[in-house]
């Protein structure tokens, strides 16, 4: 999400006369907007700071942030990435805040903040002029989640970074896999265990072999996982990766697999790895869900399974070993190409200044975003 922020930002900034509302620990650099580093997630402080901003419009980049729209004049736009409106993180207050370590001390096992929190993004949605989702599944998502109209919700995919375009394929030998994920105990759901299971029932039929880029606190597990199943010389762990030593990897990828498990409030809103390796020309396999299905073109970009199983993953590897060339690099490419920053956001801006044009005479509008 953040990255699908910074890369938004970064393509607006040559598109409108911008400025940045964002925490005080983010720094993006910009050509020629704004940033102000004083977002503090308390809803009537950050409203009163918009107030105090002259803008055109505001543009929230994440589901909690739009319940700052019912207290500000401008026009807010929203987007939604999928678990942000599942599981909302913000905006805190104080007293609820209070009142729950009060709970908590008490020994009480409940919470007044959660439900709060989501009252004020429904209502946030709700008053939102447009709603931006990152899939179709996210938009479905958001429509289920608040009263909004269908009309005011549209698909924009997120903008990968374009550096990967530059990538230049040169595969290994066999069959190299890549996958990419944070290594740690509550991101398990990225299922890198499985993959190293489905790996142990393709050793004996095919000249298999596995890359994880990734660090956390469950790297040990997975090290001793892959070791327990013989496959101390299939995989190897790098640990965190550069953005250009990650593409020297996807170079030498012959696919990308990343099965991950949907959880009740984690659920994949998009996919930008899978993005990311077509812009290299890679191709991905993936589990069928939440909006995966709009990162990844089935038979074309990549393959999608029914489910995470070890099996199925096996299963989905020895289906691309047979008919991989039938995935085309030229393609997979473009597939990326058109999921790029400059590509998405073109789209997000001209959304956003048709609405305006219909509640501003002017030709041209300055445009604000929280994030």
């Amino acid at each position: 999400m953040e990255e699908h922020a910074g890369e938004l930002v970064r393509a607006l900034d040559d598109m409108a006369d911008l400025t940045v509302l964002t925490w005080p620990d983010r720094h993006v650099p910009l050509r020629r907007g704004r940033i102000i580093n004083r977002l503090t997630g308390r809803l009537r402080r950050d409203a009163e700071m918009m107030q105090a901003e002259k803008v055109d419009a505001w543009l929230a980049l994440s589901a909690p942030l739009t319940a700052l729209a019912p207290y500000v004049d401008a026009p807010v736009y929203g987007y939604v990435h999928g678990s942000d409106a599942l599981k909302p993180w913000m905006p805190y207050n104080d007293a609820l805040d209070k009142a729950d370590r009060l709970l908590k001390r008490l020994g009480l096992p409940t919470s007044v903040t959660p439900a709060w929190r989501r009252r004020k993004v429904r209502h946030g949605l709700a008053s939102a002029r447009l709603i931006f989702a990152n899939s179709r599944y996210t938009a479905d998502l958001a429509l289920e989640f608040a009263a909004v109209d269908p009309a005011k919700v549209h698909v924009v995919h997120p903008g990968v970074n374009a550096d990967y375009l530059r990538v230049v394929r040169e595969p290994a030998e066999g069959l190299q896999i890549l996958t990419i994920a944070r290594l740690q105990p509550a991101a398990r759901r990225k299922n890198v265990d499985g993959l190293i299971e489905a790996m142990a029932l393709l050793m004996d039929d095919l000249p298999v072999s596995l890359t994880v880029i990734g660090d956390g606190d469950d790297l040990p597990r997975l090290r001793a996982l892959a070791e327990a199943k013989g496959l101390d010389r299939r995989v190897t762990f790098t640990g965190d990766a550069t953005r250009s030593e990650i593409g020297l990897h996807l170079a030498r990828a012959n696919v990308l697999v990343l099965a991950v498990k949907p959880t009740a409030t984690d659920v994949e809103g998009f996919g930008m790895v899978y993005v990311e390796a077509a812009c290299a020309g890679v191709p991905s396999i993936a589990v069928a869900t939440g909006g995966v299905r709009d990162a990844i073109e089935d038979g074309h970009t990549g393959i999608l399974l029914p489910d995470p199983a070890p099996q199925t993953i096996a299963d989905g590897v020895r289906r691309f070993a047979y008919t991989r060339h039938m995935f085309r690099e030229e393609h997979i490419r473009e597939f990326g190409r058109e999921r790029t920053a400059a590509h998405t956001t073109r789209r997000l801006w001209s959304l956003i200044e048709s609405d305006l044009k219909h509640s501003f005479d002017s030709s041209r509008h300055q445009t604000h975003l929280a994030g």
